[in-house]
Formats: structure tokens, sequence, C-alpha cells
């Protein structure tokens, strides 16, 4: 947070260092709760925080329960407006106000990219080189490239680095549409509409949105479309049929299955296998990202003989994750590396995001794989509870004699399970034929899922 950093909505402004509220230009009252509380979801822009990551955020250390939150945004939506704050049901809060521009001669976003929401920061990717040169590839040839894999798998990073290789290589421009906080097909249109426009004022009606295209960047990123997958296909298929139109880079969990689409799987990071000397290892994406987290943590951290096993036995538990990595790495200096590895993966919860600001989905690794979770049906959750028995690699055969009963018959499971594929929630095991094996985070949230169902005395896929 930088001295004089102001947050700008429509209605009201924050100054996060001085701590004030302005409403309508006015300095108000207000708790440090709810102002610490405030601060969170104006962060997020309009994206979803959850009650969680809030209860973390305004109460962390102390155990209370979620009614302190609604007390907190009753206070708040009576000083900034009813409608101010929007309660998504089952998940938590997100702000319905408009961000306002910075004022003339602030510092905008990074040359050539503009939209909704500015795109992550520019960051050090580990072990991506292969697929950052296939992805640059794939967006010359191609309109629509979707960059599809688990949550936390770095997803965005990619697709950042892709759009910015692209501009460096001559493109004329790119623009960022940030999916992820966005709840209704509706606004889709309109967060298109806004980045297209290169301001955060008020979106032009979705009808204008075709002109507006035709002059657009080279390259609209849609990233994070999993929860609206429907939508971004009908406005993927739209650009598509104007051939001046744009390129589109998507993001998602899932592909989108349309005409001329060309999917780039992005999997976890390979793991060395045990007993590689220390600077062997850091040519390991995995590993080097390991020991950058844990560097920046604490200086005095270096990969070495003595603890080069233990890291490596980390990143195998997190099934080479980069999120997963990042998070245990950043809890290196407080626990040690033999405990954390001892904790893991059955204790995922305690890894949490030291960085402020960090995106929501991102600030601890629960919370990526419950937004997963979430986005299924119920039998999808259902095989996914029953799925978890297996720790590691199943065989296909012997997944759907056990997993199969009831509403399911096999033909059923594989057609279930090949859905659970296509949204990245199993992944195929490249060593054996026919071999499969949960995304580890899911795992434990299913397992967990599965027994609070069998207490409740209802099926495992009912949340």
């Amino acid at each position: 947070m930088t001295p004089g950093e102001v947050l700008r909505f429509d209605g009201f402004e924050l100054h996060p260092v001085e701590r004030r509220l302005l409403v309508r230009g006015q300095p108000v009252l207000v708790g440090s709760r709810a102002f610490d509380l405030l601060l969170a979801l104006a962060q997020q822009g309009g994206a979803l925080v959850t009650k969680d990551q809030l209860l973390d955020r305004v109460w962390p250390n102390l155990v209370v329960t979620e009614n302190n939150v609604h007390v907190q945004v009753s206070a708040l939506r009576k000083l900034i407006g009813g409608q101010a704050i929007r309660t998504v049901p089952g998940y938590g809060y997100r702000l319905a106000v408009q961000p306002l521009p910075e004022p003339a001669g602030s510092h905008g976003p990074a040359a050539g990219l503009a939209g909704a929401r500015s795109p992550p920061r520019p960051a050090e990717m580990f072990g991506r080189e292969d697929e950052l040169a296939l992805l640059v590839q794939l967006l010359a040839a191609h309109r629509l490239v979707s960059i599809v894999g688990p949550g936390g798998v770095g997803k965005s990073m990619l697709a950042d680095a892709g759009a910015r290789a692209s501009v460096q290589a001559g493109q004329r421009g790119a623009c960022w549409v940030d999916v992820h906080g966005l709840t209704e097909a509706q606004q889709l249109p309109e967060a298109v509409a806004r980045a297209l426009d290169g301001t955060d004022r008020a979106p032009a009606p979705p009808s204008d949105i075709a002109p507006a295209l035709r002059a657009s960047p080279a390259l609209v990123v849609l990233d994070g479309a999993e929860h609206l997958l429907d939508a971004v296909a009908r406005v993927a298929g739209d650009i598509l049929d104007d051939a001046a139109g744009p390129r589109l880079l998507v993001t998602s969990q899932a592909a989108l299955r349309v005409e001329g689409e060309r999917v780039l799987r992005l999997c976890t990071l390979p793991i060395p296998p045990p007993g590689v000397q220390p600077d062997i290892a850091m040519r390991c994406g995995a590993v080097a990202l390991f020991a950058h987290e844990a560097q920046a943590a604490d200086q005095r951290f270096a990969l070495d003989e003595g603890n080069v096993a233990l890291v490596l036995d980390v990143c195998r538990r997190l099934d080479g994750l980069p999120l997963a990595i990042k998070l245990a790495a950043q809890r290196t200096h407080a626990l040690g590396l033999t405990a954390l590895r001892d904790l893991l993966p059955a204790h995922l919860q305690l890894l949490r995001n030291a960085r402020r600001g960090a995106p929501a989905r991102h600030q601890t690794l629960m919370a990526s794989f419950d937004w997963s979770f979430r986005l299924l049906d119920e039998m999808q959750r259902l095989v996914l509870c029953r799925l978890a028995v297996f720790d590691g690699v199943f065989a296909l055969d012997h997944a759907t004699q056990l997993v199969a009963g009831g509403d399911l018959d096999p033909w059923a499971v594989m057609e279930v399970m090949a859905s659970l594929v296509e949204r990245s929630l199993i992944q195929r095991d490249a060593q054996a034929l026919n071999a499969y094996r949960l995304v580890v985070g899911i795992r434990e949230l299913a397992c967990r899922l599965g027994d609070e169902a069998e207490d409740r005395g209802q099926p495992p896929g009912r949340l």
C-alpha cells in the first residue's frame, strides 16, 4: 500500500493508509472492523469475497461467527447505501458499485494492457518456458485459444505473459476482462465493453459491443470463465463470427467447446526423482518456485543437500500444483520443513497467502478448491466423494466398479468422470494406461464433505 493511495467508487472513497472513509465527499465515522471489511471488498473490486476470507482478514487469529460479518455489512450499508454491497447467497459478498477511474496524471494500467480490472502484475514464472512458447505460437495462428487447467495451476499468470509477449511481438494491443468477479451472465457483455473502452466508467450497452470489437485491440483476455462457460462461449462465438474482430485468449477450468477453439491444457509442475542434487533439482520449476518463495519469506533459506529431499517431498505431496507450492513455501520459516512435510496433504487449510492484495480465490488454498467444487452438479460431487477413497493413482475399471451403485451404472460413472476430467478435477496419469488421480486438494475437500454428509445422513454430493 503506497502513501496517499485512494480507492474510489461511485458514492464513496477509501484512504487505506489514513484509514478514512469519505461518503459523497464528506468524512464519516466508521468502526475499525467495518473499515477493514470494506477495504477487503474494495481491493477486490467487484469480485466475490467469501465469508471465510472476510473472517480471516477482519478478525485474524480470532474465533468469531459469521454473524459478525453480517453485522458489519449492515453497518456499512447504512453508510454507503443499501445496494452498494451485494450478498451472494451461500458464498459471501461483493461490491456492486462501479470503481471510478484514477484522476488525470495518475498511473494507469501497463502499456498496451487495459481492462475492467488490471491484469495480474508481471511475475516470474517457473517451469513454464515451453508452455509460453506454445501459447505465443497458438495466439499467432488462431483467433481463440483457451488455457485450461485446475485452480491454482497458473493459468492467469501464463495468460498475462502470453498477452505481453504478443504485444511485444507487434500485436497492436491487448485488454483484460476479469471474469472471476462476475456472478451473472448478463454482466459479461458489459465487462467486455468496459474493457474495450479502456476505462472504468459506466459501460456501453451490450448492443454497442460489435462496433467496439472491430476497433478493438488485437487480443482480448477473458480470465476465469469456468463459472460462466455458456455466456463466455456466446460472446466468443459473436466475436469469431466477425472477421474483423480481435483474437481471444480465455482461461478456464474447462474448455468452451466452440468451433475454432484451440486448447492449451496446463498441467501441474513435474517433480524430479528422489536423490537428485540441489543444483539439478533447482532446474525443475516446482523446486525453483518453492525456493524462490521460501527465500522471499526468509532470506536465510537456501536449497542444499540437507533439505533438498524434504523440499522434493513437500512438492510431491502437493502434486506439483504451483499455488499450493507457493503457499507452502511461505509457511516454511514458521513451521519448518519437517513439520510442513508431515502436515501435508491432510492439513491444506494451513496454506494461506502471506501476500497482501492477493486475489480472493488465492488467499487460501482450500478457497480455490471450494470454488471449483461448488461449480459441479450433485452427481459430479457424488462421484468425486466416492473417488476420494483412492489415495493416488487408480485404474478406470476399478473406479467405475467402486463408484457405481444406486442411480449410477458403470457407463454413467464413466460419463461423469469424463466431465470431471474436462473440468480439470481428475487428471490422467501420464505413466500408466487408463489410470487417473484426483487433484490433491480436491481429494481432501471431497473426503471432508463426504464425512460431513455422512454425519448429517445426506448423500455426499449435496452441499
